[in-house]
């Protein structure tokens, strides 16, 4: 904490507070004492919530040793400013890009919601021979399974092989069906329009810092 105020200081010192606050690197300093300032929320909870008998009426609960430990993981946040380094432009062009694409991947996850649910509706109104269908969160659920990882029944056993065995040869063509439009359909539309998203941040980005060093 006080190597943190040191730094502060020493900027004041050298760079004078119109420079630290509306200079070229305002943000970064505003972050920075962002940072410095969760800190001293941090060390002054610390200090009011030290070890005191577990019996005595000063003795801290559990949702206070809580916000003291969402406070250091916040701590944490220090490690944005290694972006500003040139030998970290990289993981800076990840993250700016993975930011860039969040809209995408936000209607994208809404378009699959809107799918698994209509598919759980059809589904939990089967009869209750199936436990994995019994209820419409529950067939939800399931289905996002199938779609993400396996689909298996709750005992381990391939649940397309039990509703073919139960409904006949027409459930399995329709689940191959609708894998396949998720799988290899929508899934890759996905993702084809999140990468788009971010190769246009990026060429918008650079064509902002183009035009910033030619003024």
């Amino acid at each position: 904490f006080c190597c943190y105020v040191s730094e502060l200081i020493f900027k004041l010192c050298v760079f004078g507070c119109k420079e630290f606050c509306c200079g070229e690197d305002w943000g970064w300093n505003l972050f920075d004492v962002s940072c410095l300032f969760l800190s001293m929320i941090d060390l002054g909870i610390f200090l009011l919530l030290k070890p005191a008998p577990m019996d005595s009426d000063l003795a801290p609960n559990t949702n206070s040793f809580m916000v003291v430990k969402i406070l250091k993981v916040a701590r944490l946040a220090r490690l944005v400013r290694v972006m500003r380094f040139k030998m970290f432009d990289a993981l800076r062009l990840m993250i700016l890009g993975l930011l860039a694409g969040m809209k995408a991947l936000l209607w994208a996850i809404v378009l699959l919601f809107t799918l698994v649910y209509i598919l759980g509706i059809l589904l939990a109104s089967l009869d209750d021979k199936f436990e994995e269908f019994a209820t419409l969160p529950q067939a939800m659920f399931t289905l996002f399974r199938c779609f993400t990882d396996g689909c298996a029944a709750y005992d381990g056993t391939p649940l397309p092989e039990k509703m073919r065995q139960e409904y006949g040869t027409w459930m399995l063509i329709g689940y191959a069906a609708v894998v396949m439009f998720v799988s290899v359909g929508l899934f890759n539309l996905i993702m084809a329009v999140f990468i788009d998203n971010v190769m246009q941040a990026q060429v918008q980005r650079k064509a902002e810092e183009l035009g910033e060093s030619t003024e």
